[in-house]
């Protein structure tokens, strides 16, 4: 845990106080904060991420997705003991980068249209886009769609420009010139066990199977 915690303070600092990183760095990070959350809930926490892979060098706010993913744990999963789940997607529409943080917890125990105005992390975020993008953004609150009535939970979604960065690490662009195409996501998976294996983003671990994009592990990779 305590080497985790380090590893994630490391590359928190490291972005040197950019205003906006590539989506890969992000992903990179939530994933460190996640393998963190997966010690603490063990098998009570499920987190799936479908990221496109021609977005990740779309340009984003740094530290975007890890405060969403933390209110989904904070009021989705750490207030029950039956197992959740969180979903990270990210994909582009036309000119928009679009990314949704999805639970399957509780839902909104209040008008939607007034959460924005209560959390701290769900308004620094609305705030921050405000700043960056003015007009041109967009920051949601809405309940989860899902085909059983009896689901609940609820989507957090936003909408910005896009618009491609060089991401630090040197790594190549991907370029989108078509819809969103759900096959074609990076599924990262997640461990089930306190003896997480770390999933980030490594380039040279991504493989093509029937049409999707996975990371593959090696038993170096993992945790002992």
């Amino acid at each position: 845990m305590i080497s985790r915690l380090s590893e994630l303070l490391r590359t928190t600092l490291s972005s040197g106080g950019q205003q906006e990183v590539p989506l890969r760095e992000e992903i990179g990070i939530l994933q460190k904060y996640v393998d963190i959350e997966l010690i603490r809930f063990q098998n009570r926490l499920r987190v799936e991420m479908d990221i496109e892979p021609t977005v990740l060098d779309a340009a984003v706010p740094a530290m975007i997705l890890q405060p969403l993913v933390e209110n989904s744990i904070r009021h989705g999963i750490a207030r029950r003991s039956a197992a959740g789940w969180i979903g990270v997607s990210a994909w582009r529409e036309g000119e928009q980068l679009l990314i949704e943080v999805s639970d399957d917890g509780p839902g909104a125990t209040e008008p939607i249209d007034q959460l924005l105005g209560k959390g701290v992390g769900l308004t620094n975020t609305r705030d921050r886009l405000r700043e960056l993008h003015g007009t041109h953004q967009s920051f949601e609150i809405r309940s989860r769609e899902s085909s059983d009535a009896d689901d609940t939970g609820l989507t957090l979604r936003i909408h910005i420009p896009y618009r491609e960065i060089q991401s630090s690490s040197g790594l190549g662009s991907g370029r989108s010139r078509g819809s969103r195409r759900r096959s074609s996501g990076i599924h990262l998976p997640t461990p089930s066990k306190a003896a997480a294996v770390s999933t980030e983003v490594d380039e040279s671990k991504i493989s093509r199977t029937d049409g999707a994009l996975t990371v593959d592990e090696s038993p170096e990779d993992r945790d002992h």
